[in-house]
C-alpha cells in the first residue's frame, strides 16, 4: 500500500460501517495505530483525521511529530496542534496505512454540551475522494464501496467541484423580496444546521428577523452566528421553504471563498431528507428523496448552552444563552449555575441528561433553579420557536 492510501481489507469491493446520530451529527468509531476505539464525527468537510484530546496523545503517538498551527470555523484566530506521521487508521474493514493525525495541543472543543455524548475527534473527507459513499441515514449505515454502485437507476445526479477532498455543489437561493443569489455549498457532513452562509449579512438575503446565539464548535472554539430564516434554497428541481440558516463570520476563510457568488454550507438537517451517494471520484453525487423532503425546518439548537464541566457543588455552569428567546427573557444569563431543571437536581445529572431536559420540545413547560452572585433564584418558561 502507498503512503496514505486506503483499502477494503477483507478482500471485497464494499465496506459497511453503522453509526449513530447526535444532534443530527454522525458519529462513528474507529481505532488509530490499534488501540482502543474512538468516537468521530465522520465530517465530510475535514480531510485529516484530528482527535481533539490532548489526554490521548500518549496511546497512540509516533515518535515522528511536528507542532503547527489550524485556523477554522470559531472565535479564537488559530490553534496549535501536533502532527503524528506514518499512523494506521482502521474504519470498519478499512484500513489507512502511513497517515497523518493532527492532536490539539489543548482543550479547545466541547461537542458534548452539543451532542450530549462524549466525542474524541473530526475525521472523513479523505474517504469520499477515494470511495464511493453511501450515507443511509435511514440504517444507520454507511457504506464505502472501491467501484461505482450500479443501484443508481433511479437517483439523480448532480454534478460537484471536489476541491481538497471536499465536494461543492453550485445552486441558488431567493430572498423575501424574490431576488435570485447564486451559492456554491460545501456538502457539509460535519454541520448539524440545515443551511450556513459565510461572510455575508442577513440583510443581503432580507432576512430581518434573526436572533445571536451559539451555534457550536469549531477548531478555532465556539461558533457565534446571526440565525435567522431564507425565504427558498433549491437543490436541483426540489425547493426548500423557509430554511433556518446561520450567518457567520469568519475572516479565516476568506481565501477559500469565491467573491462572485454567496458561499455556504449544507448540513446533515438537509442532507438526512435524502437517500445520498457521494460519487467524488466522478464529481457528482446522486439523491433521492425521502419521506421526510418536505418536514418543515425547525431550529433544534438549545437555547442554553452549558460547560462541560461542573462545580466542585455539582451545578452547571450556562456558557452562553442565545438573545432573544424564552430563556433569556426568564433572566438567565451566562455564567448563571444550574442547581436544579424541573425536579431534578443538576447533582444527579450527566451533561447529556441536562441537555435533553432544556431541549423539550415547544409548548412543553421548564422550570430552572439557579445561583447568580451567591443568591438564589427560580424561572419557568415556555419552549418557544426561536426563529
Amino acid at each position: 500500500m502507498n503512503a496514505g492510501e486506503y483499502s477494503i481489507t477483507n478482500n471485497k469491493n464494499t465496506c459497511y460501517i453503522p453509526f449513530k446520530t447526535f444532534n443530527d451529527l454522525i458519529i462513528v468509531e474507529l481505532t488509530i495505530n490499534n488501540q482502543r476505539p474512538l468516537k468521530f464525527i465522520f465530517d465530510s468537510g475535514c480531510k485529516n483525521a484530528i482527535i481533539i484530546k490532548p489526554s490521548l496523545v500518549d496511546s497512540f503517538a509516533t515518535k515522528q511529530n511536528t507542532r503547527l498551527y489550524f485556523s477554522g470555523m470559531g472565535s479564537n484566530d488559530s490553534v496549535e496542534v501536533v502532527k503524528y506521521n506514518n499512523c494506521t487508521i482502521k474504519l470498519g474493514t478499512i484500513t489507512g496505512k502511513n497517515l497523518s493525525v493532527y492532536n490539539l495541543s489543548e482543550d479547545y472543543l466541547n461537542f458534548e454540551s452539543y451532542l450530549g455524548v462524549d466525542v474524541d475527534g473530526i475525521f472523513g473527507a479523505e474517504l469520499f475522494e477515494k470511495f464511493y459513499v453511501h450515507i443511509n441515514y435511514k440504517t444507520h449505515f454507511l457504506e464505502l464501496s472501491k467501484q461505482k454502485p450500479k443501484k443508481l437507476s433511479t437517483f439523480q445526479q448532480l454534478n460537484v467541484s471536489v476541491r481538497g477532498s471536499k465536494g461543492y455543489l453550485k445552486s441558488f437561493i431567493t430572498s423575501h423580496e424574490g431576488h435570485t443569489f447564486l451559492i456554491d455549498l460545501l456538502l457539509d457532513t460535519g454541520a448539524n444546521l440545515p443551511l450556513i452562509i459565510k461572510n455575508e449579512d442577513p440583510e443581503l438575503l432580507e432576512v430581518n428577523h434573526y436572533i445571536e446565539a451559539e451555534v457550536g464548535e469549531g477548531l478555532s472554539g465556539s461558533i457565534y452566528a446571526k440565525v435567522g430564516r431564507v425565504q427558498h434554497l433549491f437543490i436541483s428541481a426540489f425547493r426548500f421553504d423557509s430554511i433556518v440558516c446561520a450567518f457567520h463570520e469568519n475572516a479565516a476563510y476568506a481565501k477559500e471563498l469565491d467573491p462572485n457568488m454567496i458561499n455556504g454550507n449544507i448540513g446533515n438537517e438537509l442532507l438526512n431528507r435524502f437517500d445520498i451517494y457521494f460519487a467524488y471520484p466522478d464529481s457528482c453525487i446522486y439523491i433521492r428523496p425521502l419521506s421526510t423532503i418536505s418536514k418543515p425546518f425547525e431550529f433544534h439548537l438549545i437555547n442554553i448552552i452549558l460547560n462541560e464541566d461542573k462545580t466542585k457543588e455539582g451545578y452547571f455552569v450556562i456558557k452562553s444563552v442565545a438573545t432573544n428567546t424564552a430563556p433569556y427573557d426568564a433572566g438567565l444569563r451566562d455564567e448563571d449555575k444550574i442547581v436544579a431543571i424541573d425536579r431534578y437536581d443538576s447533582d444527579d445529572l450527566k451533561l447529556e441528561d441536562a441537555i435533553n431536559l432544556l431541549n423539550k420540545r415547544i409548548g412543553k413547560k421548564i422550570k430552572i433553579k439557579y445561583i447568580r452572585d451567591n443568591k438564589p433564584y427560580i424561572c419557568t418558561y415556555i419552549v418557544q420557536p426561536i426563529i
